[in-house]
């Protein structure tokens, strides 16, 4: 009887326990590489990527490329991410897989990986309608993008010598209940939820190049990515 009631309690804490703010579900862990597998991948990417911009993210698409070491290296780093995601209690897929870099005077506008805001008064873009839409026009909504699929995003810093370059994370466009700015570390993982609590930017790199393993993941298998 009395573990009966025990669980009758703890079912009832948790029937009416808070859910987790939003910046408590990004999660951060320092050193996720190695050494030696952020210099792999760095050193690939400068061997391969050419024609480098300021006004692009300058991916290098892991789908594309034929080096089997590297697509086993990601395959094994995102492995280990699903086994993050194994407390979530639902699958998860690669869905895409890219190497990055970003030089000085480069930055990731403000948006969310699988949603976007409208208003028919303030327009389409996220930026501005940051700054002025208040999110109560009649008709303003969020409508899945054209990566609608994708649940989680994973960032994986492969260095920090360089300045700027931080991501800042916010609910928006239009809530504005929190913001987490995170300074970047070499070999660093953030994971984060995709959705409209979890809208991102990229601020400009001042100086140095950012080189980045990014990871997308979906739980559903129609977009798969097979690395093998």
């Amino acid at each position: 009887m009395k573990c009966l009631v025990c669980v009758f309690l703890f079912s009832l804490c948790s029937l009416f326990a808070e859910p987790p703010r939003p910046q408590d579900q990004i999660l951060v862990v320092k050193q996720f590489l190695s050494e030696e597998e952020a210099q792999s991948l760095i050193a690939f990417y400068r061997a391969e990527k050419t024609g480098v911009t300021m006004h692009s993210d300058n991916e290098l698409s892991i789908a594309r490329i034929r080096n089997g070491s590297i697509r086993d290296l990601v395959s094994a780093i995102s492995q280990r991410v699903l086994a993050l995601l194994q407390s979530t209690g639902k699958p998860y897929y690669l869905d895409h897989a890219g190497l990055y870099s970003r030089i000085k005077g480069n930055f990731c506008p403000y948006h969310a990986d699988n949603i976007a805001f409208s208003c028919p008064i303030h327009g389409s873009c996220q930026q501005e309608l940051r700054e002025h839409c208040p999110g109560t026009c009649l008709g303003a909504k969020f409508a899945p993008n054209h990566t609608a699929w994708r649940e989680y995003t994973a960032l994986l810093y492969l260095n920090d010598n360089f300045e700027g370059g931080e991501i800042s994370f916010e609910d928006g466009p239009q809530n504005k209940l929190y913001k987490k700015t995170i300074p970047i570390e070499a070999r660093q993982l953030v994971l984060a939820p995709n959705g409209n609590n979890f809208y991102h930017e990229v601020f400009p790199l001042r100086s140095g190049v950012r080189y980045s393993l990014h990871l997308w993941y979906t739980s559903d298998p129609r977009h798969a990515l097979n690395l093998h």
